[in-house]
């Protein structure tokens, strides 16, 4: 794979048209066509733009050397599983606008858990007990010595 080839695929491979790219590093959509067919040169200093905007180590888009990514480096030295390297590393390949939708997802649903765990605590401390009348009434029904006034004939 050249270097228009590695080019063309880190920009499909962040989701973005050759005008969303190219204007992320100051250039136009046409002349990232161009250099992604090999039909225009690409610039030391376009090379460190896209490395810049991107995280991308340079080696790996001049010469194809691993990692493609600046900080796929520590991901892989992590004491963690390989599904969360993995989430760490197809992270690390979006762009800002998603990486924040992400965040914000992750906020999210991590907020809804902990509202969750802290209304079945301080809401619910004993389950087991009904919360209305009409589901105490299921669970417990009235027995037929109890009077109509609810009141037990038994109770003096």
């Amino acid at each position: 794979m050249e270097i228009n080839d590695r080019l063309r695929f880190l920009r499909k491979h962040l989701g973005l048209t050759t005008r969303a790219f190219g204007l992320s590093i100051n250039m136009s959509g046409g002349a990232i066509t161009n250099m992604e067919k090999g039909t225009r040169n690409i610039t030391d200093r376009t090379i460190k733009d896209i490395c810049r905007e991107y995280d991308i180590n340079p080696e790996w888009l001049i010469n194809g050397t691993e990692p493609m990514r600046v900080d796929e480096d520590y991901i892989s030295d992590l004491n963690v599983d390989d599904e969360v390297k993995q989430l760490m590393n197809q992270y690390n390949m979006l762009n800002e606008k998603d990486r924040e939708l992400i965040k914000g997802l992750i906020d999210s649903l991590y907020e809804k858990i902990t509202l969750q765990n802290h209304n079945s605590l301080v809401n619910r401390p004993y389950p087991d007990i009904p919360d209305t009348l009409e589901e105490c009434l299921a669970k417990y029904p009235p027995s037929d010595s109890d009077q109509e006034d609810g009141t037990d004939s038994n109770i003096s």
